[in-house]
């Protein structure tokens, strides 16, 4: 069922205007206590661990999870499927402190899911029914979202014995709209491009904004909805990135032609506005859309130039005999050239820049995020880190290797970002900010 989760929250012990006295009371005193402020400084898998030490410890990490005073400052993970571990294990990363953590997770297994977002501490999967679902690594706590056939121009198959075949997605073929098959367990390649939260659901009311295909829709869904609900306008579609903003409580996406719209979900009906229109755009470039720490609206364009290695020893692809499992490598030039621009959408204009306030960037299936490079060891200042979010390319090679980059704004340079031999290139890995309510 949609809404659905496999942690059921407690009730408090106390009520009203006693509770919230008493809770005052409480914080100050673990404010103040020098064994709380350690673990408030924990990166939070730590904060969990210690959680399990011993009694004291426990309640120590209770106070603090409680109380909610983890630093909101979090490293960043890449959290990835790893050989040495058994398919129900999550392997996060710490990017910044190259510490690993192994989180063991509820079905469906970890290494048969597809992530298509990493929001507001959760992952976004969906398993080989194509259903979609959020998933807490940190906690372990797991949502089911609203089935696919609620999506527009998605239509379930059966077998004759009732087991779900597939859907039927809208396509355009030969000019004409004409549905195409899909078995179930492709079906989330094709059909999901990417998902952002407002909020951590387990903290109260979240809306779910789903990009999906045909002609990269937006549809939304709050937690507990039975179905997802179209942006049913002309001007909602081809979108290539959203994030929700928090100081306004709009969404913001950016379309393949430069344009940027907000969306207020809060409204009825949903209202989308133009804030900015781009003149001149190539349509080839990936488009990324964000808030920067400092407030400006950043947009960055990054075109794509696919190259190969090939795994055979022929250096001009294949052998005949080897076409089925033939798997090409994600080539570090495929990120030909990456911009970033300030967008003013008082004077309507852009201007590229090349400095990020020392600031590291995180792009891929997550919602895109910002870190001072100052603040977290290891990362490097005004560059941008990619994961791989090519959905035709992961759609046709599945278990190729991933694209993993640190690009230097300033002087343009790749560089191939190394982890563990063990990172398994399905699920793809993905960009991770840790929270924990």
């Amino acid at each position: 069922m949609a809404g659905e989760t496999s942690k059921s929250s407690q009730a408090p012990l106390l009520s009203g205007v006693e509770e919230t006295i008493m809770d005052s009371k409480m914080q100050q005193a673990v404010e103040a206590d020098s064994g709380q402020k350690r673990n408030c400084r924990l990166d939070l898998p730590d904060l969990v661990y210690s959680g399990a030490v011993c009694t004291s410890w426990h309640q120590s990490y209770s106070a603090v999870r409680r109380f909610r005073l983890c630093s909101p400052d979090q490293s960043p993970y890449l959290v990835f499927s790893s050989a040495d571990q058994d398919s129900n294990t999550a392997t996060l990363h710490n990017v910044s402190t190259n510490k690993i953590y192994h989180a063991s997770l509820p079905d469906p297994p970890f290494r048969s899911r597809y992530i298509v977002g990493s929001s507001q501490g959760w992952l976004v999967t969906a398993d080989e029914l194509s259903n979609l679902h959020l998933l807490n690594p940190i906690s372990g706590a797991q949502i089911a979202l609203p089935l696919p056939q609620s999506i527009k121009d998605v239509t379930p198959s059966f077998t004759e014995d009732g087991d779900l075949a597939g859907y039927y997605i809208m396509a355009i073929n030969n000019g004409r709209p004409a549905p195409d098959f899909y078995p179930a367990k492709e079906a989330r390649h094709y059909l999901y491009d990417k998902v952002v939260l407002s909020s951590d659901p387990s903290c109260g009311e979240c809306t779910v904004l789903l990009k999906h295909r045909p002609y990269q829709y937006l549809s939304f869904a709050k937690i507990g909805d039975n179905k997802w609900t179209w942006l049913a306008m002309e001007c909602c579609r081809f979108y290539h990135d959203i994030f929700y903003n928090d100081s306004d409580g709009l969404f913001y996406a950016i379309r393949s032609c430069g344009d940027i719209h907000t969306i207020d979900l809060t409204s009825s009906p949903p209202a989308v506005e133009v804030v900015f229109r781009i003149v001149h755009r190539n349509v080839t470039q990936t488009s990324y859309v964000l808030r920067a720490p400092w407030g400006d609206l950043l947009m960055i364009l990054s075109t794509n130039e696919p190259r190969f290695l090939y795994t055979t020893d022929e250096e001009s692809g294949p052998s005949s005999d080897d076409e089925e499992n033939y798997v090409p490598r994600s080539y570090l030039s495929r990120r030909a050239k990456v911009t970033v621009h300030k967008v003013n959408l008082a004077k309507k204009k852009v201007t590229r820049v090349k400095n990020l306030q020392d600031h590291a960037l995180f792009l891929g299936f997550n919602h895109a995020f910002m870190l001072n490079a100052h603040n977290h060891a290891n990362l490097s200042p005004n560059c941008a880190y990619f994961s791989d979010d090519d959905n035709d390319h992961i759609y046709c090679y599945p278990f190729a290797e991933r694209h993993l980059v640190r690009l230097n704004l300033k002087d343009a340079t790749l560089t191939d970002l190394s982890f563990t031999n063990s990172l398994l290139n399905w699920p793809p890995p993905v960009w991770f900010r840790p929270r924990l309510s």
